[in-house]
C-alpha cells in the first residue's frame, strides 16, 4: 500500500490508469482515506476511539461525496462514460495529496498554507483521474477536477 500511496502522489499516470482495472484496490482506497481521516482524532490528548471511528466514516463520505461531484461533472454535463465505483477509488487514491493537512492541528499557524497546498496538490492529481478516467483533455479536465477540490474544501473547512 506504500508504494500505491507514493505512486498515486507523484502523479503516475500509469498507476491511476491501473487502478482502473485493478477492482482489489478499493480495499486499498478505502484505507487510505479512513486512515487520512482518523490520524488526526489520533493525536488529540482526549483520543476516543469512538471519535477515530467517526472521523473515518465521515472521511470515505467525504471522499464519496468528492467523487460523486467529479463523476456528475463528467458524465452528465461532459457526457462520457464512467462507473462511480471507479471514480471512488481513483479519487480516493488522490486523496494522498491532503496528507499534510493531518498537521493542520499541530501547526496551526500554517493551515491556511496547508489547505491551499494540499487543494492544490489535489487538483493536479484530479487532472489526472479525469484524463485517465474519462479521457479528457483540456478545459474538459479543468471542470471535472475543479468540481472535485470545490465539494473537498467545502468539507474541509465544515
Amino acid at each position: 500500500m506504500l508504494t500505491q500511496i507514493i505512486r498515486a502522489g507523484r502523479l503516475d499516470r500509469s498507476f491511476y490508469t491501473n487502478l482502473l482495472f485493478d477492482d482489489y484496490a478499493v480495499g486499498n482506497a478505502v484505507a487510505l482515506v479512513a486512515l487520512l481521516a482518523a490520524i488526526p482524532a489520533l493525536l488529540r490528548s482526549d483520543f476516543s476511539i469512538v471519535v477515530a471511528a467517526s472521523a473515518a466514516i465521515y472521511g470515505l463520505l467525504w471522499a464519496g461525496l468528492t467523487a460523486l461531484a467529479a463523476w456528475a461533472v463528467a458524465t452528465r454535463i461532459l457526457g462520457r462514460d464512467g462507473r462511480v465505483p471507479t471514480t471512488f477509488r481513483l479519487t480516493a487514491f488522490a486523496h494522498v495529496a491532503l496528507i499534510p493537512t493531518i498537521f493542520i492541528p499541530l501547526l496551526a499557524g500554517l493551515s491556511p498554507l496547508l489547505i491551499l497546498g494540499s487543494l492544490a496538490w489535489f487538483f493536479i492529481l484530479m487532472r489526472v483521474v479525469a484524463e485517465v478516467q474519462f479521457d479528457l483533455v483540456g478545459q474538459e479536465t479543468l471542470q471535472v477536477a475543479g468540481a472535485a477540490v470545490a465539494v473537498r474544501f467545502i468539507l474541509l473547512i465544515i
